[in-house]
């Protein structure tokens, strides 16, 4: 589904990639390695197609994509079922938001939310797209320990079988979420 064969990558001020090579078969779900500036960020973008590695080779098989970004990126003059029924039916929205423990908040706005609670409507909002592959950039930034083990719960459950790509510095999510971790120097 995803191959990068010896791609290198920098931005004018700091190279980040040198002959970086990864595979992610179909269904399996990985989890990016490093430490910060390495470029597990960049990954994600030149998966995306936002960034052009400067060479090298990558190859993406997936129609859909969903992804969430380091920034919760919601539209702050829709309210949170809002932000999630632009994706999917209002009924799917509010199952998902009562998942993740937010139902109360499905008609707050944005600038209305703590950063736990905005960061779960952002989870939410990628898990209503039925994608063929899943980007997840710091999934559990802002979350306490009972919040993040919800999440888990969830994306456990929701990413059965699915193709999925986490950063996530946090080792006790492995412990929830085993993957195979892909190091990124």
């Amino acid at each position: 589904m995803i191959v990068f064969s010896s791609v290198s990558f920098a931005y004018p001020e700091k190279p980040v990639l040198h002959d970086f090579s990864m595979h992610v078969l179909p269904g399996e779900q990985v989890r990016l390695t490093g430490a910060s500036g390495a470029g597990k960020t960049t990954v994600l973008k030149l998966i995306l197609g936002l960034k052009r590695p400067q060479s090298g080779e990558i190859r993406v098989n997936a129609g859909r994509v969903s992804v969430l970004f380091q920034e919760d990126r919601l539209l702050p003059f829709y309210t949170v079922a809002g932000n999630l029924d632009l994706f999917c039916d209002p009924a799917r929205a509010r199952e998902l938001l009562d998942e993740l423990g937010i139902a109360s908040a499905a008609d707050q706005y944005p600038s209305q939310l703590s950063g736990g609670i905005a960061r779960r409507a952002a989870l939410a909002r990628a898990l209503t797209l039925d994608a063929d592959l899943y980007l997840f950039d710091e999934p559990f930034t802002g979350l306490d320990a009972e919040s993040r083990k919800t999440c888990l719960s969830v994306l456990r459950r929701r990413l059965a079988d699915r193709t999925a790509v986490f950063v996530s510095h946090l080792a006790e999510d492995d412990e929830e979420l085993p993957l195979r971790e892909i190091p990124v120097r």
